[in-house]
């Protein structure tokens, strides 16, 4: 009879090991984060989180550009580049003190992942993000309590890309900006120096202006009868292109020329000097025709 008990109790038990390693076997791939997270329940000030941490060996290489968060001695905390303790791991929940949801995402070993979601405390959305491997992509949306869009844009790996788009609430837009991976390109900012630029240049050109170097700009006057008309631009005028203010110096310069030509001319003409005739090498007129007579008188007695 002993015999007969001992043998239905080791059947039993093995049937039981066998079922139980079996049942095992399948649960665990399919419950996997099941084991290896816990849940755990905090409050820090007016919100509390709900959230699940990493229970497993592993620690996964860090990666200086991203933030983690993790748990450690009861305090949840965030770090760049580095991390220590249990690292978040599932779906996390923020609640304000009278219970309404306020911020909702998933952290995959530390890093926010997928849609991330804020609200405000009427209940309407906040803000939506999404996340891939810590780092924000894709298209972005902020919204007022009010459920009106105030800014919508684009991220690439973390960094704004393309046109951020600011919204009144009404729905006009009130301003736009570009940006080439995370750096604002001021687009307007350059287009107002330009016409600043081109102004200032106009105001020049225009009769009586004066112009950086301190000169005055004179205008040319045409004959009457005659037109100016705008010179034709041929295939090779980008060559003959000039400063403008060299011409304006230039006029300027053969203005102050005729005003100096007319100047010395208004003067009464200065009285030549007469040079006196040297009387002690000049010979007097009176010794020359004795002379030329002595010499004729030579000649006839030669001959």
């Amino acid at each position: 009879m002993s015999v007969n008990r001992f043998f239905v109790l080791f059947v039993l038990t093995s049937v039981a090991t066998a079922a139980f390693s079996q049942e095992k076997a399948l649960r665990g791939p399919l419950f996997d984060d099941l084991q290896v997270t816990n849940a755990v329940t905090k409050a820090y000030g007016d919100s509390t989180f709900t959230f699940h941490v990493n229970m497993q060996d592993e620690r996964p290489e860090p990666v200086s550009t991203k933030r983690y968060y993790w748990f450690h001695q009861g305090a949840m905390t965030s770090t760049q580049g580095n991390y220590s303790g249990k690292l978040l791991h599932g779906t996390l929940e923020k609640f304000d003190r009278k219970g309404r949801l306020i911020e909702k995402g998933i952290f995959k070993n530390g890093l926010k992942e997928g849609e991330w979601m804020r609200w405000h405390t009427n209940g309407n959305i906040s803000s939506q993000y999404r996340w891939n491997n810590g780092w924000r992509v894709g298209d972005f949306q902020e919204f007022a309590d009010d459920g009106s869009l105030l800014r919508k844009g684009y991220y690439r790996q973390n960094k704004l890309h393309g046109k951020v788009c600011y919204y009144a609430p009404g729905g006009e837009t009130t301003r736009e900006e570009k940006y080439r991976r995370g750096e604002l390109v001021k687009e307007k900012e350059k287009r107002i120096k330009e016409k600043k630029v081109k102004g200032k240049k106009k105001g020049e050109d225009q009769p009586g202006a004066t112009t950086s170097a301190g000169t005055t700009v004179v205008q040319q006057q045409t004959a009457p009868g005659t037109t100016s008309e705008p010179k034709k631009k041929g295939l090779f005028s980008w060559l003959k292109k000039k400063d403008k203010s060299a011409t304006t110096i230039t006029t300027t310069s053969a203005h102050e020329k005729d005003k100096k030509r007319k100047a010395k001319e208004s003067k009464p003409p200065k009285e030549k000097k007469i040079k006196k005739a040297d009387t002690s090498t000049a010979t007097p007129a009176s010794s020359q025709p004795e002379k030329t007579r002595k010499r004729r008188e030579k000649e006839k007695k030669e001959r």
